[in-house]
């Protein structure tokens, strides 16, 4: 008898083991998009994403960002990033890649386990801009790709809370800072 659920036990092991070495080794990048559109200018929208000092008001999880080099708001400037994910700190670099006025900003992160790319095309459409955010991120070993594949509907509901933040962002806060501006010139 016992050595039956002996049996048992080591071939449940060994397939538990052979699904996760199945899942995990695969080097499976995964691509998240959304788009919505939001009532301000074009132009306002770009500087208010490319301004990582807004990423607290709308990024899920943003701590700090700290410039370690190149100059602010242009190609090849890197960041260190401390974001809160899964209950942990978790830092990565930050690197912004390619930036076209006022249409795209586009990101590279790397961390220690995993890596990818965040992408922001921006399109006018009479008083409103239309955001397309494109993210895709794959993990550097195979546990790190399991966790990642285990976890995805959690990445994507953080992805989505980070969107309508990012929304709700551009929407309230530009609007407030016009009033201020407006309120300021009245002094």
């Amino acid at each position: 008898m016992l050595n039956k659920i002996l049996k048992s036990v080591i071939g449940l092991v060994s397939i538990s083991f052979a699904i996760f070495l199945i899942i995990g080794i695969p080097k499976t990048k995964h691509e998240i998009s959304s788009t919505f559109s939001v009532e301000r200018p074009i132009n306002e929208v770009y500087d208010y994403i490319l301004n990582v000092n807004n990423a607290e008001n709308w990024l899920e999880g943003f701590i700090s960002a700290k410039k370690v080099k190149g100059n602010i708001g242009e190609a090849g400037c890197v960041y260190e990033v401390s974001l809160m994910e899964f209950g942990k700190i978790s830092e990565r670099t930050q690197t912004i890649i390619d930036l076209k006025r006022p249409t795209n900003i586009d990101y590279e992160w790397d961390k220690e386990d995993a890596f990818g790319t965040f992408s922001i095309e921006l399109e006018e459409n009479g008083k409103t801009t239309v955001v397309k955010e494109m993210h895709t991120f794959q993990g550097k070993g195979f546990v790190s790709r399991f966790i990642i594949k285990a976890f995805k509907k959690f990445i994507v509901k953080s992805q989505k809370v980070s969107q309508e933040n990012l929304k709700r962002a551009l929407e309230e806060e530009l609007s407030d800072s016009d009033t201020q501006l407006i309120d300021n010139a009245n002094e």
